[in-house]
């Protein structure tokens, strides 16, 4: 009863659901072997569905429900108050994949102060550059709140004065249709924001988080742990 657990957040890509993390990510099968065999403690995999929203709370396809609100206002509050979590931004970490890459990105330059780790995977970066470019119009459907863009959040948060240190793990396949942009976004946040990122490129993966997991689920889960304050 005196144990506590750090808290990962995992988004789901597009066309995907809060499943997807068992059926196709398989993160929350990686974490069950991983902490039956002891290569990491036990921990919290929470797991939302946010549909084809982007996370977004502005207009989306799936509506204007806001989605983002939703994780940063009141899931995270609901978990810590629900489950034993270590608690506040030293026991928890966001991670995603490919729409999910692109929430968390975003999310987690809007409210660093909310995470201690974060970990984008397989993320369209060049989507993003697209919407910073034309007023937060991705297309006719889809449409983002202006400067709600990654590019353009990755410099706000590298020029806060106060920015809390976020330890960051951008990570894809090399064979994905994103991986030049993720390769671009990587240096932009290292050369020229000066707000450091690791990387982890698995050769010979297509855009799969699953398989990627497979080869580097332990490195990813590791990279999180290292980044909690217990």
């Amino acid at each position: 009863a005196e144990q506590s657990y750090l808290t990962v957040y995992l988004l789901h890509g597009y066309g995907g659901d809060h499943t997807d993390w068992i059926r196709r990510g398989d993160a929350a099968i990686t974490a069950d072997s991983l902490s039956a065999v002891g290569a990491i403690p036990p921990v919290i995999l929470i797991m939302p569905n946010g549909r084809n929203s982007f996370y977004l709370d502005s207009d989306s396809e799936s509506g204007s429900a806001a989605f983002e609100s939703a994780i940063v206002q009141d899931l995270l509050s609901h978990v810590d108050a629900t489950y034993r979590t270590i608690g506040e931004r030293r026991g928890r970490a966001i991670e995603g994949f490919s729409q999910g890459g692109r929430g968390t990105t975003r999310i987690m330059f809007k409210y660093p102060e909310l995470f201690a780790s974060a970990a984008p995977g397989g993320s369209g970066y060049g989507p993003e550059k697209h919407i910073q470019e034309n007023r937060g119009a991705e297309s006719e459907r889809l449409k983002f709140a202006s400067g709600d863009d990654a590019w353009t959040l990755a410099r706000a948060y590298a020029d806060r004065a106060d920015r809390p240190k976020l330890p960051i793990l951008i990570w894809c396949g090399d064979k994905g249709f994103n991986y030049e942009t993720n390769l671009k976004f990587f240096a932009y946040l290292n050369d020229e924001l000066d707000a450091p990122a690791e990387k982890l490129i698995q050769l010979g993966v297509g855009h799969s988080a699953s398989g990627i997991y497979e080869k580097q689920g332990l490195r990813l889960m590791k990279f999180h742990q290292r980044n909690v304050s217990r």
